[in-house]
């Protein structure tokens, strides 16, 4: 199989933003990877929703945990397998540090589904 490895960046993982499939397995990743911080989440019937739907229900958590339990970030992070730094690097160039982690979490999660997808 040549299947191409999607890379962690927008152009890669964009064409299963809308793959309603592979999203519902990533906010199922998703939940697991977060269960013990108490993320839940709803998907929306409309598969062209749902990345924007992950998006706009897990900020707010995120940016709750970061508020509540800045320290527990870190382990989260860690947990989902996206390092500090890319975060760091995202919020200097344009976004919110809640933002780049937001938008971070669900690529690293996506990306996860999609190799899984691709070598099954």
């Amino acid at each position: 199989m040549n299947a191409q490895i999607p890379g962690l960046n927008e152009q890669d993982l964009r064409p299963y933003f809308d793959r309603s499939d592979l999203l519902r397995d990533c906010a199922l990743q998703l939940q697991k990877d977060c269960a013990m911080y108490g993320l839940e989440l709803a998907l929306p019937e409309q598969a062209e929703e749902t990345y924007h739907t992950l998006y706009a229900q897990v900020l707010p958590w995120v940016r709750e945990q970061i508020d509540r339990r800045g320290e527990r970030i870190s382990a989260l992070l860690y947990r989902i397998d996206v390092s500090e730094a890319l975060v760091r690097q995202a919020a200097a160039e344009s976004e919110s540090w809640p933002e780049a982690v937001t938008r971070l979490m669900l690529w690293r999660e996506l990306q996860k589904v999609v190799i899984r997808h691709l070598y099954r």
